[in-house]
């Protein structure tokens, strides 16, 4: 057709043979969704261990799902209850689309609700953090940016009672893992349950604004620092210097020396980082600045390889190798 075409797969397999160009005797896809980064972060995040959730909610699948992409990449699943998928290391993160909510991981809850219903306001800005800040591709699902609360529930306009009735009981097959004593599967006949489900658009209180900005703030890091446009797996690296550190290093696309650490704390206390590093850093951003309605910083601006630097928890934390050209 004389086109180019980006074909993204909606696949949880976690098989590289659907991203590997055909003469390697793949499919070819452009990329993939990667589910396994919604559900570390999820599991872990809400301590939720229902259904698929079971598989996952250690700090050591958010590591890996950082350092291998595809948590299961070769071993058993409990689950599945078998061994499953393959590795993906042989494949650049620019192949691979994370996310922390989407139209199935909210959709396909009893509820239908979202992260906002379910996760303090701090934690909503580490989650923005975490997957803007990424080494793969960032999708956002609509109205995350400021934290809508409305539903996304599942709704049609069918016409064929049969059909109805069949959409109905099987809403309710699919969601048995995750139904509790007292709530039901919305309707997705009834009107009520596609009203429930619109944009509210409501970005007026200061949280909601804050929220906007910050997801705003992190784009245009993402957008305007060479580091972190870089896709290729040599230039990041992932560590933990203690349980629920995440450290990501990540470096221009031309040299393997970083320019720039994510610091992730993705537990519930505060925590004091020795220094891990022996370069000076400057502070680009801080979930918990009191910009972002935080309850105010305790990391330094300016570090040298002898501070200790203090994390709120969870919170995400950008600095910057202080005598790195990249644009403000």
């Amino acid at each position: 057709t004389q086109r180019t075409y980006t074909l993204i797969g909606e696949c949880d397999l976690n098989d590289a043979r659907y991203i590997s160009p055909l003469e390697k005797g793949g499919y070819g896809l452009t990329g993939q969704w990667i589910d396994e980064f919604h559900h570390t972060l999820h599991a872990y995040i809400t301590g939720e261990q229902d259904g698929y959730y079971a598989d996952f909610g250690t700090f050591e699948h958010i590591m890996k799902a950082f350092t291998n992409t595809y948590v299961y990449d070769g071993v058993y699943s409990d689950h599945r209850k078998r061994v499953f998928g393959n590795s993906a290391l042989d494949h650049s993160y620019y192949q691979f689309v994370v996310f922390s909510q989407n139209h199935d991981q909210v959709g396909n809850r009893m509820t239908a609700d979202r992260l906002t219903s379910n996760v303090s306001f701090k934690t909503l800005k580490l989650l923005a953090g975490v997957v803007l800040l990424s080494p793969s591709v960032p999708m956002l699902f609509m109205g995350e940016e400021y934290g809508e609360t409305q539903p996304f529930q599942y709704f049609v306009s069918h016409t064929d009672p049969n059909l109805v009735e069949a959409v109905r009981q099987g809403r309710s097959r699919e969601f048995a893992y995750f139904q509790r004593e007292g709530l039901q599967v919305p309707d997705p006949q009834s009107e009520t349950t596609f009203h429930d489900s619109t944009l509210s658009w409501n970005m007026d209180d200061e949280k909601s604004s804050a929220l906007f900005r910050f997801y705003q703030a992190l784009i245009r890091l993402r957008k305007t620092l060479p580091a972190l446009a870089s896709f290729d797996r040599k230039t990041v690296q992932v560590s933990s210097p203690q349980k629920d550190i995440i450290i990501v290093s990540r470096a221009v696309a031309t040299t393997a020396d970083p320019a720039l650490y994510c610091v992730f704390n993705v537990g519930e206390e505060d925590i004091t980082l020795s220094p891990f590093t022996e370069e000076s850093l400057q502070k680009r951003i801080d979930s918990s600045e009191p910009e972002w309605q935080g309850p105010g910083s305790e990391s330094p601006k300016d570090v040298t390889p002898s501070s200790l630097i203090p994390i709120r928890a969870r919170s995400v934390v950008l600095y910057e190798i202080a005598d790195t050209n990249s644009s403000s």
